[in-house]
């Protein structure tokens, strides 16, 4: 079953790409000119980059959160 579905995903990606070569001009922080199947990959990954950081940045506030409950349960404890 694995192999059907990743079959199916392969072939769409290579849909994709083999319908996408056209250049585009990008004008962001400097001028280049790529192939719109490249801009679309390095936007997806730019996005995906963003959205594991911001996942590892809650976890790790997420953390301090409960270290620092830990640490007044702790001191609670010591002083009564």
């Amino acid at each position: 079953m694995r192999f059907i579905v990743y079959s199916v995903l392969v072939a769409a990606i290579i849909l994709f790409t083999s319908q996408n070569l056209h250049v585009v001009s990008v004008y962001f922080v400097l001028a280049f000119e790529a192939p719109v199947v490249v801009v679309v990959g390095v936007a997806f990954l730019a996005g995906f980059v963003t959205a594991i950081a911001a996942l590892l940045l809650q976890a790790m506030h997420r953390r301090r959160g409960e270290d620092a409950r830990r640490k007044e349960v702790i001191l609670r404890h010591r002083g009564a």
